[in-house]
């Protein structure tokens, strides 16, 4: 895979969503005209490195996790990242305990 304009153009759009926010929304809460990402996800427009910034800080991710096609959904590491204790303790787990977590997960 190559990163270009269709990479980025791909990528925000996934982002995005991933965690349900309009391109509107997404433009006007990083402080952009209200069709800036609409117009870089059609392609009308390229994303400015400042736009990319202002994305990657607003969900909470790196511009290398954003960058780095191998990481399929960025999003997730934030998840992570914001749960890290609960992922610590839940792989620290016996297999039993783990397993009880998960039941009660389900619930």
């Amino acid at each position: 895979m190559v990163v270009d304009a269709e990479f980025v153009r791909n990528r925000i759009i996934s982002i995005r969503s991933a965690k349900n926010v309009s391109a509107r929304k997404l433009s006007l809460d990083i402080g952009y005209a209200e069709d800036s990402c609409g117009q870089i996800e059609r392609g009308k427009a390229n994303a400015t490195v400042d736009f990319l910034i202002a994305l990657c800080e607003y969900f909470e991710i790196t511009m290398s996790e954003f960058f780095n096609e191998n990481i399929e959904q960025p999003i997730h590491l934030a998840v992570l990242r914001e749960n890290k204790e609960f992922f610590d303790l839940l792989l620290a787990a016996t297999p039993e305990k783990r397993a009880a977590a998960l039941t009660v997960l389900k619930l």
